[in-house]
């Protein structure tokens, strides 16, 4: 367990909610945890409500490992697209970069280590850019999937969720430091809860949080709706405005196998490749 003094350089919480350690988590009905057993894994915070944990992990990637991310996009960023995430008001107003998957092995394999999920049913992967007063605003990590997808039989890995589902999991590592702005903030209720974390992007650092309750969906059934349907309300969260420039790199994991048909707006843009050595 990290000392509070240098945990809340990175974590600032609301007064009234602690920042927790692992020996605190309480049990999770919903979804299957992540691997607890990760070298270094802390638990940021954990919803009293639903039970939905935020976890970190300092030095996920190493300096020279995020400067090789960076470097591989340069000159290949393109606006991010609105994307289908709610309320439908979200205001997204980065660049991005989709790297086809053969294009980014060992990191990926690395987040399914962390995660304990197969990298079959993770989107490829995002590398966001941030520039000065750029910000994602307030947001669910939920997703739709395309009609071409919804048609097809899809199926889930062994021992996975069934098939039609949402993002399960978010993971994103923040790519360089910034001192001033593009924190990200997380709020307890859908559309405008209190806020309960925010978190100083700090190079290295990988921020796991989960996004829909899988085993409701199983019960239920697909179910996208209305902004709220199926996902943990309290997973609220902000990109907040930046004002150093802010680098980081997403990956969402879905609990269907999202290798065999990869047509969703998971990834907004098309995924590129654009050679060099894979990271």
């Amino acid at each position: 367990m990290m000392a509070v003094g240098v945990l809340l350089q990175t974590v600032h919480v609301r007064a009234g909610v602690r920042s927790a350690s692992l020996a605190s988590l309480r049990p999770f009905a919903h979804n299957d945890m992540i691997n607890l057993d990760y070298p270094g894994l802390r638990l940021v915070w954990q919803s009293a409500r639903s039970g939905a944990p935020i976890f970190a992990v300092d030095d996920f990637l190493s300096r020279s490992e995020c400067d090789r991310a960076l470097a591989k996009c340069a000159g290949a960023w393109v606006a991010s697209a609105p994307g289908a995430n709610p309320p439908a008001s979200t205001i997204r107003t980065s660049q991005n970069v989709v790297l086809a998957k053969s294009e980014t092995p060992a990191i990926q394999a690395r987040i399914a280590e962390l995660v304990g999920r197969p990298r079959a049913c993770f989107a490829p992967l995002k590398i966001v850019r941030y520039e000065r007063g750029q910000q994602f605003s307030p947001h669910l990590d939920t997703a739709g999937l395309s009609e071409e997808a919804r048609a097809l039989e899809w199926h889930a890995p062994p021992r996975r969720a069934l098939a039609n589902l949402n993002v399960e999991l978010t993971v994103f590592v923040y790519l360089n430091s910034a001192r001033e702005g593009g924190e990200t903030a997380f709020y307890d209720d859908f559309p405008d809860g209190a806020e309960t974390v925010r978190l100083a992007p700090r190079r290295g650092m990988a921020v796991v949080f989960f996004v829909t309750p899988q085993r409701e969906i199983e019960r239920c059934g697909w179910c996208h709706g209305g902004a709220s349907s199926f996902a943990f309300r309290d997973m609220l969260h902000a990109g907040l405005p930046a004002v150093d420039t802010k680098h980081l790199l997403a990956q969402w994991v879905w609990s269907a196998d999202m290798d065999r048909d990869p047509r969703t707006p998971s990834a907004d843009n098309a995924p590129m490749l654009l050679g060099g050595e894979p990271l």
